[in-house]
């Protein structure tokens, strides 16, 4: 345990300048931090689960239908692959990665879980998702200030925040990932993206964040180890006068 806590921290410290805190967005836009709100904040904060099976169920029979997303970035580096965004839409979850970044064949691997993780959250099926995390697992809640240790707590926590969205009157409509760039050095990768989370319903609200995600290749596949976001509301500028 120890030595894979240092392997993390030493990932951290390598992708620091791409993880710089949010100070505002372009345009008439600006970030606000979040504060509790419902099925947002984290679980030690939200709304007790009442009964998620049911509704977990019938997410997982939805039809996921799946399109490629050519990446437009202009400015293409020759170390890097051809790897190529994609759009999945599942329970009226629309999930997108836009322009991702692999720095070679093996991080196209660690992109692809990531989309494996991101599929099966948005049927909320956390039984694939657990496959793809390490029985260490961390994260670390902002809301909270509480880092969340061992695979079933960090799905525990998964599971109360999908059930809080489905039951939400301002239900998750879309998840975007924008330019993640996938890096591995040896059995330890690391990507780094900004992250998109629109709500609609009567109070639609869309959360900006600048995220890392950890994983290690273990018997050939790569699990996630830890993952942190700070996630910030993104309201309008007041109109001036």
């Amino acid at each position: 345990m120890a030595s894979k806590t240092l392997k993390i921290t030493l990932a951290l410290s390598c992708v620091t300048y791409l993880s710089c805190p949010l100070s505002a967005l372009a345009g008439n836009v600006m970030v606000q931090d979040i504060t509790e709100k419902k099925g947002i904040a984290s679980a030690s904060t939200s709304t007790p689960v009442t009964n998620p099976t049911s509704a977990s169920l019938e997410l997982k029979n939805n039809t996921v239908t799946e399109k490629v997303l050519p990446n437009t970035d202009s400015i293409s580096k020759p170390t890097e692959t051809n790897y190529q965004g994609w759009e999945v839409d599942a329970a009226g979850v629309k999930i997108s990665c836009t322009n991702p970044h692999a720095a070679c064949t093996e991080s196209e691997k660690v992109l692809d879980t990531l989309k494996i993780l991101f599929k099966a959250y948005s049927k909320g099926d956390l039984d694939t998702a657990g496959q793809y995390m390490d029985d260490d697992c961390t994260t670390f809640d902002e809301a909270s200030k509480t880092l969340i240790v061992g695979r079933k707590a960090v799905l525990d926590d998964l599971r109360q925040k999908i059930h809080g969205w489905e039951v939400s009157d301002s239900p998750l409509i879309a998840y975007t990932m924008e330019h993640p760039y996938a890096k591995v050095d040896g059995d330890m990768a690391v990507v780094s993206f900004v992250a998109i989370k629109e709500f609609g319903g009567k109070n639609p609200k869309k959360f900006k964040s600048h995220c890392t995600d950890i994983f290690k290749k273990e018997d050939g596949k790569w699990k996630k180890v830890h993952y942190r976001s700070n996630w910030k509301e993104v309201v309008a500028a007041a109109p001036t006068k």
